[in-house]
């Protein structure tokens, strides 16, 4: 495990940090950790737009009957469903 020294956070951040380690029982330094696994523990390279896009297409092809159109919302919202 390497050592961090010297690092310096400004307050806002450490007065967040200490609430959220408050409410899970932990350290500040075992949250600090917790929070950077979280940001970079599961590396996911990012896409392109156009990969973006293909996903969104696949996603939605494989889920049909939930065009979201703006006649859907519109006529949800009058419904009072949103």
């Amino acid at each position: 495990m390497t050592e961090i020294k010297n690092l310096v956070v400004p307050d806002a951040l450490y007065k967040h940090m200490v609430r959220r380690a408050n409410e899970d029982h932990r350290a500040v330094e075992q949250e600090m950790l917790v929070a950077l696994d979280r940001v970079f523990g599961e590396y996911r390279p990012v896409l392109t737009k156009e990969e973006m896009l293909a996903v969104a297409d696949r996603l939605r092809a494989e889920t049909p009957g939930t065009n979201l159109t703006e006649d859907f919302l519109r006529a949800a919202r009058n419904q009072g469903r949103m």
